[in-house]
């Protein structure tokens, strides 16, 4: 990130800052991660957007455990099956992503032409990112212990919206 709030945030939770370079958007940012991680020979990357607030511990080590050895990626599609809400690549720089609808498609289709054992998972909460106002309402009916639907809720309650 360039920000440098988010970057205190993540300091402070221990959480090493890699500052973003460019302004070439989420896709350039998680191409200059996948270098420096790729540099450090780090064994893979695992990549989830940050308007995915419904992921769970299990769901990563699915993920984890679906790997299997290199070159290799799991892949998990948004919910309307488009876009790309996580990606775990092994080794760090084997699929180049590139994110934004249709995303999804076009990174299995990529995976599979470079080789890589390609694994796609559909799973709940990673499948729900937040894009719009529909998203909110179905994540908001299923409670989470997280920060965001916290706020989600308060918010909703304050405008005196509908809450599941």
């Amino acid at each position: 990130t360039r920000d440098t709030e988010i970057a205190s945030a993540a300091k402070a939770m221990g959480a090493e800052h890699l500052e973003e370079r460019g302004g070439g958007g989420y896709s350039e940012a998680v191409a200059q991660a996948a270098c420096e991680i790729a540099n450090r020979q780090a064994s893979a990357m695992l990549c989830v957007p940050g308007d995915v607030p419904g992921v769970r511990p299990h769901e990563i080590s699915r993920m984890l455990r679906e790997l299997g050895p290199g070159p290799a990626v799991v892949l998990c599609p948004s919910r309307n099956e488009r876009g790309t809400n996580a990606a775990l690549v092994c080794p760090p720089g084997a699929l180049p992503l590139c994110f934004g609808e249709p995303s999804f498609a076009g990174h299995v289709a990529r995976a599979r032409d470079l080789g890589l054992a390609t694994r796609v998972l559909s799973l709940e909460g990673l499948s729900l990112d937040l894009d719009t106002p529909d998203d909110i309402d179905v994540f908001l009916r299923t409670p989470s212990p997280g920060r965001t639907y916290r706020l989600l809720r308060e918010q909703a309650l304050v405008e005196g919206g509908d809450l599941p």
